[in-house]
């Protein structure tokens, strides 16, 4: 319970920041990236290039991420086959003794 109102403390005190900072850089730039320009806010700048950042550190963890989750998986299995071999047959456990 008290963890969902600290998310929720802190995605308040964030959305908060975020408004601050749009309010105080409003002012127009010009992106121009050759074959097309904008004039945007300079905080939408800001924010975007964070988005696009974020998004481009993801997709370079990606692959490694994927290696590892099945690597994970390959390991797991071999565990439960590595035990299963040592376990003693369920044949020789008397029963009903």
């Amino acid at each position: 319970m008290l963890g969902r109102w600290f998310r929720l403390l802190c995605g308040l005190a964030v959305l908060l920041a975020g408004l601050a900072f749009h309010l105080k850089n409003r002012q127009p730039v010009t992106l121009d990236f050759y074959v097309a320009q904008f004039d945007l806010p300079l905080s939408w700048a800001v924010v975007s290039s964070v988005v696009v950042g974020a998004l481009c550190g993801v997709l370079a963890m990606l692959p490694g991420l994927v290696r590892a989750r099945r690597t994970a998986r390959r390991l797991t299995r071999q565990a439960q086959l590595a035990t299963r071999a040592a376990a003693p047959p369920d044949a020789m456990v008397p029963h009903g003794e």
